[in-house]
């Protein structure tokens, strides 16, 4: 362990003791920092608690996005963890008011949350990608959510190895005192940031083109897409947590970081809400009661004399040499080719099978 003190530094002790003279102490954070985080973690678990119950009714069974969720839930919950880990060490507290011990785990709990946060987005982003990818049977969708994954991936990568090389020696974080370096630390929420924004506006957009290409009234056009939309919630959260970090004062720490440990917990949870929002109509369907009949995207075979509606997580059509027609059936997937009947395991495996193309959507 290196204990040399950087000659350039001041004496560690006359340095904590004149900051704390400046600060008044009586101010603290703690409280608002522990309720918000907690009413942000909860809000997650009930929209993907509803999402699992949303997508229950699907004969297909849960898909990758769903699973991909889960996961995002658990590394917010690590998330979470550590930024109540810090409040009980004085985390929204003036860093004249902590111990040295409890001012040392306050800065090391902070790069495993840095680095949890990053996770978090990612497996988010990964898992909107992965829903595009199932609903939207379009070769260049496709291949536009490949690419996007890939991107945000190797973003990750690159943000994690400079997280954890942020300072030389490392312990020079959490001991600034000691003979070393570190890259600055408002330059670092930057870079993690403005990609992040970035990506997450590219994700937003990405399913606008098919939407606005369905054949439908204008207003349909501008539901569908209000609710792709509504995860620029996260973006706005993005932003706002950006202007947060940049008031940060590396001298106080533990006080000046609260707001941005919240700020991060919201937007994940806004982050797992807004992918969460899409899969939830067959809940609100049946909860509310409010569509008198279902709207669902129609999905057009390559072949003209065959054409497919979706209806809910559930479907059936029936062909004829003039053409095909769908109408509901409640409880199982059916498709009628020549008047005999057979169970399709899939929805997907009619798209891979049939190559169906997503071209509008009906009501009916």
């Amino acid at each position: 362990m290196n204990t040399t003190i950087d000659p350039q530094f001041p004496d560690p002790l006359k340095a904590s003791l004149d900051l704390a003279a400046s600060q008044n102490l009586a101010e603290d954070q703690t409280g608002r920092t522990q309720v918000l985080s907690i009413i942000s973690v909860v809000l997650a678990v009930v929209f993907i608690a509803l999402r699992f119950l949303a997508r229950s009714g699907h004969r297909g069974g849960y898909a990758l996005d769903d699973w991909l969720m889960l996961v995002a839930l658990a590394v917010l919950g690590a998330v979470f963890a550590g930024v109540m880990l810090m409040t009980d060490h004085g985390l929204g507290k003036h860093r004249g008011a902590l111990t040295p011990t409890d001012a040392e785990l306050v800065s090391k709990s902070i790069i495993l949350v840095e680095m949890s946060y990053v996770i978090d987005v990612t497996i988010i982003k990964i898992s909107i990608l992965s829903m595009y990818y199932r609903i939207f049977p379009v070769r260049s969708m496709k291949i536009a959510a490949w690419v996007l994954g890939a991107v945000t991936s190797l973003w990750t990568i690159l943000l994690l190895f400079v997280i954890g090389f942020q300072c030389i020696p490392f312990e020079k974080f959490w001991r600034p005192w000691i003979v070393g370096r570190c890259i600055n630390f408002k330059k670092l929420i930057l870079g993690v940031a403005i990609p992040n924004i970035l990506s997450d506006v590219a994700i937003l957009a990405l399913p606008l083109p098919q939407i606005w290409g369905l054949q439908i009234s204008c207003r349909q056009k501008a539901f569908i897409s209000g609710v792709f939309l509504l995860g620029s919630l996260v973006v706005a959260t993005s932003i706002y947590r950006f202007i947060v970090f940049l008031r940060l004062d590396m001298r106080d720490l533990p006080y000046t970081i609260a707001p941005g440990c919240i700020w991060s917990l919201i937007e994940l949870s806004c982050g797992v809400i807004s992918a969460c929002l899409p899969t939830l109509a067959p809940l609100a369907r049946q909860t509310i009661g409010k569509f008198k009949g279902p709207e669902r995207i129609c999905l057009e075979n390559e072949n003209p004399r065959l054409r497919v509606r979706e209806i809910g997580g559930s479907f059936s059509c029936t062909r004829s040499l003039a053409k095909t027609d769908t109408h509901e059936l409640d409880g199982q997937r059916k498709f009628h080719v020549n008047s005999s009947r057979q169970k399709i395991k899939d929805w997907d495996e009619v798209v891979e099978e049939q190559k169906i193309r997503v071209v509008r959507l009906v009501r009916y």
